[in-house]
């Protein structure tokens, strides 16, 4: 199953900024995919000294952050959110600002865990039974920078691409590009693009001219 991996990876993508994701899956893979995020989420990130090579996430930009992701955790637990791992200080770092990687299960729309980006290693996992229901789940919200798909149903992965409300939508992968693809966000995720000539146009500004040659 490469979506666990795909997930693991974008909670701590960016050079090693933790984000945060919303992963919305099938009822029938829910529980699989839980049990495997767990145990490669253990495995994979240690959270410690950045300077340390065995390090494989570091802490937080300020104390300020960290109380801020922190307080994102909490909110979700009070709004009904299941947490099932993580959501606490990385006892690794007694003096840094580091948080464990976290998982909740059990988000609704209407939490401010998953309308809004914590900033933090936070996971949120939704289910759904049909496809539209997943499209559903995911346009839901005020951001759209990014998506990912993961099927083995191309077909299904084309339908699915082109209703979600993202600037970028990756299939199967995570993360990939390069300068000959634009990136960028829609809704509240920016209202611009990089990497690409397409980006010059926000330098620029464009102007008609008539002119009567009698």
């Amino acid at each position: 199953m490469g979506a666990p991996k795909g997930n693991i990876n974008a909670i701590g993508n960016d050079g090693g900024r933790p984000k945060t994701t919303i992963d919305s899956l099938w009822d029938n893979w829910y529980n699989d995919f839980i049990d495997l995020f767990m145990k490669r989420t253990a495995n994979f990130y240690s959270v410690g000294d950045p300077l340390d090579p065995a390090t494989s996430m570091g802490p937080l930009v300020t104390a300020r952050q960290q109380s801020n992701v922190m307080g994102h955790i909490q909110r979700a637990v009070q709004e009904g959110a299941s947490l099932v791992m993580g959501g606490d200080i990385a006892s690794a770092l007694p003096n840094g600002c580091g948080v464990n990687p976290t998982l909740f299960v059990g988000g609704l729309p209407s939490m401010k865990i998953v309308q809004e980006e914590v900033f933090g290693p936070v996971t949120v996992v939704q289910k759904f039974d049909t496809e539209q229901q997943a499209i559903e789940l995911a346009n839901d919200c005020q951001f759209g920078l990014a998506a990912s798909v993961w099927t083995s149903d191309l077909r299904a992965a084309n339908r699915v691409t082109r209703q979600l409300e993202a600037g970028v939508v990756w299939v199967n992968c995570f993360g990939d590009g390069d300068m000959t693809q634009p990136f960028g966000g829609y809704k509240l995720s920016g209202n611009s693009r990089d990497k690409h000539m397409m980006s010059l146009l926000s330098y620029t500004q464009a102007k008609s001219v008539w002119t009567a040659l009698e």
